[in-house]
Parts: structure tokens; C-alpha cells; sequence
């Protein structure tokens, strides 16, 4: 596969925003592609996370401890938080089929940051906003179930949902 501005742009809008010309360029050119064969760990709870992560085709599942909390496909972010805060995983994610990510080094975006200010800037409010939407998205799905009736099984279902929310790709 050949990476390029437009196809980025339209898998990941979330994360370019405004961005044109040669820092659109040096952003996209800043991943690399790396192929992830079906049922192979993408992210370990627990774990480092030494690169932001982008679904770019396929899909992975999402597990913490013992609870599948759903999966995540193309323009999702996996591990973002770690990636960061410098924190262990939050989550175990696993390729549920063939995948094709995109992985942005710690090194590369130190360059990044260096070489391509307004690009790197660009870059962390894009994942800032993507969060910050799905922490509200959760937080509303966690204040409807927590209101709601029902029995203990649903209200948990509902509590796993709403973390869920965290990791889902943004609704284009």
C-alpha cells in the first residue's frame, strides 16, 4: 500500500483537521505500515505502548481482564491514552482477521515536533478532541444507564457499553 495525503485525510479526519500542504505531507510520511495477521496482539493490557496505533483496514478486538468489549475497525486509534500518558494499556487488543495499522514512533513524532511544529500540534489536538468526544459519549451512556431500572446483569452490560464508547472509532 502507498500512503498518501488524501486517502489519509479521508480515513482520519479527526487527526488533520486544517492541516495542508508540506505538514499534511510530514505528518502522513511520519507512519509506518506494519501488517498484523489475524489473532495476533496489537496492544497488551498492562503494556507500553511505544507507538500511536491507526486501524488503517481490518478489525481488532477489544478485551480488559476477561470482559470482549467489542471491536474496533478502520479510522480507530488504538492506544492512544498510553501512547500519551506514558501509562500500561487500558485495554488487550487483538487483530480479528488481517489488519494493516499505521504506527507513529515515539522517535519519529519527537522529530515530528521538532522538524514540523504546526503538524505535531495538529496531531494531539486531533486525538485530544477524539477523546475528550468519546469520554462525553461514554459519560452520557454511563449517567442513562446508571439512571435506568433494569437487573444487575443489564446495568453491567450497559457499564461495559459505555467503556466501550472509549475505544469505538468516531461516527463519520
Amino acid at each position: 500500500m502507498t500512503l498518501d495525503v488524501h486517502s489519509f485525510s479521508a480515513r482520519f479526519p479527526q487527526l488533520v483537521d486544517q492541516l495542508r500542504g508540506v505538514n499534511l505531507a510530514a505528518l502522513v510520511a511520519a507512519f509506518r505500515e506494519v501488517e498484523v495477521d489475524d489473532g495476533a496482539p496489537i496492544v497488551a493490557q498492562g503494556q507500553p505502548v511505544e507507538g500511536l496505533i491507526l486501524a488503517w483496514a481490518g478489525r481488532a478486538r477489544v478485551r480488559s481482564g476477561e470482559n470482549e468489549l467489542g471491536e474496533v475497525g478502520p479510522g480507530s486509534m488504538l492506544g492512544e491514552v498510553a501512547w500519551i500518558d506514558r501509562g500500561p494499556a487500558t485495554a488487550t487488543l487483538t487483530a480479528n482477521g488481517d489488519m494493516t495499522c499505521l504506527i507513529l514512533d515515539r522517535e519519529v513524532y519527537a522529530r515530528l515536533r521538532t522538524e514540523h511544529p504546526v503538524a505535531a500540534a495538529h496531531l494531539l489536538r486531533g486525538i485530544n478532541r477524539s477523546i475528550a468526544t468519546r469520554l462525553r459519549a461514554a459519560d452520557a451512556r454511563f449517567e442513562q444507564v446508571s439512571a435506568g431500572g433494569g437487573d444487575a446483569p443489564e446495568r453491567r452490560r450497559g457499564l461495559f457499553e459505555s467503556f466501550f464508547a472509549l475505544f469505538a472509532a468516531p461516527e463519520s
